[in-house]
């Protein structure tokens, strides 16, 4: 029994050589028949037989790779068009999709076998902090910054009777709202600059997260840094007013 299967995986990936050889193993190892194709930032397309020509590819910025795909048939003559089997990896930066998984016209238990591969295959490509560029994780930030704007308003409102003033209330909702919503678009802005939402690490990209990566752990040590020293002087003006006041 012969059959047909689209599957799609939305999420951050990070996409190295090594992924697109695994990749390449998988397709070829069952079809004779393979070819690759990419499309570039600047919206270039190519079309080759050996991966090695992509590997190659210098992939900078303004040219970088944002589609890589790779297709498998079973017999030559048939058309590339609508292959047996066609494996698509997006940047999720700019597509909402990650990986799209085509097959046509295989077998039960080979649709199976892809099915599983692929999915296993997805999990390898995940990046680490794909949950910070899921809607939840905003909706859940939005609310605890409107919480919070909220309690720093009424923290500061002077006159304690303006509580039960309706418009009070209104400009409470509102000056919240602002603040959440401009917080959250300079906070989705931080994010995706600092934690790539995709990329193929090829050529000039490899450069590109090691950057990323470095300004994580410069960020994360002066966080932990500021943390660490706020206790001690916290400690030492305690011990202080303690031992001479």
């Amino acid at each position: 029994m012969k059959g047909n299967l689209h599957k799609k995986y939305e999420f951050a990936t990070i996409i190295t050589e090594s992924d697109l050889r695994h990749l390449s193993t998988l397709v070829s190892s069952k079809f004779d028949f393979v070819k690759y194709e990419i499309k570039t930032k600047d919206g270039a397309e190519y079309c080759v037989d050996n991966l090695d020509d992509i590997l190659n590819y210098d992939n900078h910025d303004y040219r970088k790779i944002i589609l890589f795909r790779v297709k498998g048939n079973r017999n030559e003559r048939d058309n590339f068009i609508f292959p047996n089997i066609s494996i698509s990896l997006y940047d999720n930066s700019i597509y909402q999709e990650a990986c799209i998984l085509d097959i046509k016209g295989l077998d039960d238990t080979e649709i199976v076998y892809f099915s599983q591969k692929i999915k296993d295959f997805t999990k390898q490509i995940k990046a680490p902090y794909w949950w910070c560029h899921k809607d939840s994780f905003y909706f859940v930030l939005g609310i605890i910054l409107y919480i919070l704007f909220s309690i720093i308003y009424l923290i500061n409102v002077n006159n304690e009777e303006a509580y039960d003033k309706i418009y009070n209330i209104f400009i409470l909702q509102g000056i919240s709202a602002i603040c959440m919503f401009v917080s959250m678009y300079f906070g989705q802005k931080l994010v995706s600059y600092i934690f790539p939402e995709g990329c193929f690490c090829i050529g000039e990209q490899k450069r590109y997260i090691k950057r990323k990566e470095k300004y994580r752990s410069i960020i994360f040590w002066s966080i932990l840094v500021t943390i660490i020293l706020g206790a001690i002087s916290n400690i030492i003006s305690h011990l202080v007013i303690k031992t001479y006041l």
